[in-house]
């Protein structure tokens, strides 16, 4: 799954989701076949922008500009640095920071000032690896085309754990996903497990963290074999990497 090819929505799948025992319908991502284009602009960082401007010009949360962009702390930016602004139908000039800073260059890092401090919320360990391996696709906007989550590459048969402690909504086979999981949290996050060679765990199950949920497999849209892992919020995805360790 190289391409993010699903809705942000979840939304009821399938009839045969319902007649699953255990399965939650109402929470399953949207199976669609085509790839979820998402409306957006590329924003041209300049000199003396930080990260809180920006969302404040475009009216859009601190958050999802830096879950979009792979924005990890201190969320500092660099000149010519191109930011994904979620939902902007043009790009805006944007004001510089009251203070003047150097010029850098684009691999530079620039450091906010210290009247406007981060705002961005990490959740750093609510999660554990579902898996070992090495993430060949990240979160984010590529090319105006969105992937929900993360591919992670591992050998076939590699066990999948459960990220933490929950209870699965959803066990079965859905189109791009293949052979696939979903398990609901104590908080309410959901997390997805998919393109799984088998799965090894029923719907309305309770599972420990790091119970072995599935086998690493290809099914669906893959290229090879990996696990692809998401995490939702109120049905939507959010980046796995800001929450896990």
């Amino acid at each position: 799954m190289k391409s993010g090819h699903l809705a942000l929505a979840i939304v009821v799948a399938a009839s045969a989701a319902c007649r699953t025992p255990g399965a939650r319908p109402d929470l399953l991502p949207d199976f669609s076949d085509g790839k979820a284009a998402r409306k957006g602009v590329l924003h041209p960082v300049k000199k003396g922008q930080t990260l809180w401007r920006i969302a404040k010009v475009y009216g859009v949360a601190e958050q999802a500009i830096a879950e979009y962009n792979d924005l990890s702390e201190p969320f500092v930016l660099s000149v010519d640095q191109a930011l994904w602004i979620p939902g902007a139908g043009r790009v805006l000039e944007v004001p510089p920071a009251p203070l003047p800073l150097p010029s850098v260059p684009r691999a530079a890092a620039v450091s906010p000032p210290a009247d406007e401090p981060p705002r961005v919320a990490t959740h750093r360990g609510r999660f554990a690896w579902p898996v070992q391996g090495v993430v060949f696709s990240h979160f984010g906007v590529r090319d105006g085309v969105q992937h929900d989550g993360l591919d992670i590459a591992a050998p076939e048969g590699t066990p999948v754990r459960a990220a933490d402690a929950g209870e699965v909504l959803f066990v079965g086979e859905r189109g791009g996903y293949g052979n696939l999981v979903l398990l609901r949290h104590a908080d309410g996050l959901i997390t997805v497990y998919a393109h799984n060679a088998r799965n090894r765990t029923v719907a309305g199950a309770k599972v420990a963290r790091g119970e072995h949920l599935a086998d690493v497999g290809r099914t669906g849209r893959a290229t090879g074999p990996h696990l692809h892992f998401e995490v939702r919020e109120d049905r939507m995805p959010r980046n796995p990497l800001f929450y896990l360790p």
